[in-house]
């Protein structure tokens, strides 16, 4: 339906530009909407628990530690993953999900460390389904040194596994 409606509304041009063209939007447009939800709960989260912040998402998140394990996953992240918060807690989340930033995710982390605070977009990959890539975003919550913080990942709308 969608390619149909690309189509009628875009007779004149190239179609396949056309979808790029409306792929980028969107994603540009979930990106800030990610943004602006990233501000409101740090705003919302001052003296709360990150965990708990992050329970009250709507979406899939993770609260991880540096070395990228699983500290916390909510409701819908579990639900997402199809597997028990206590199968994925203090297991490396790059087993479970393939994560493409513009850094290295590694380098995120390091670029926290150092005190950057800043949303990372990226695209986020459920490795057990190998389902299409979905917008997530990346942002530091607690740095108390840069081999001592934590960090969220969120998954923006998905399609249920």
């Amino acid at each position: 339906q969608l390619v149909a409606k690309v189509a009628a509304q875009n007779s004149d041009s190239n179609l396949t530009a056309a979808l790029r063209q409306l792929c980028l939007e969107r994603a540009l447009a979930r990106t800030a909407i990610l943004e602006r939800e990233v501000a409101a709960y740090s705003r919302m989260g001052r003296g709360m628990p990150v965990s708990a912040v992050v329970e009250g998402m709507p979406a899939p998140c993770f609260v991880m530690s540096h070395r990228h394990e699983v500290l916390r996953a909510n409701a819908q992240a579990v639900s997402w993953i199809g597997l028990e918060e206590a199968a994925l807690t203090g297991q490396d989340i790059r087993r479970f999900l393939q994560i493409l930033a513009a850094q290295s995710l590694d380098n995120i982390i390091a670029e926290f460390g150092r005190g950057v605070v800043k949303l990372f977009p990226a695209q986020v990959r459920l490795l057990t389904t190998g389902g299409p890539a979905v917008l997530g975003a990346i942002c530091a919550t607690s740095v108390r040194a840069p081999d001592d913080l934590e960090y969220v990942l969120m998954v923006g709308p998905h399609t249920p596994a």
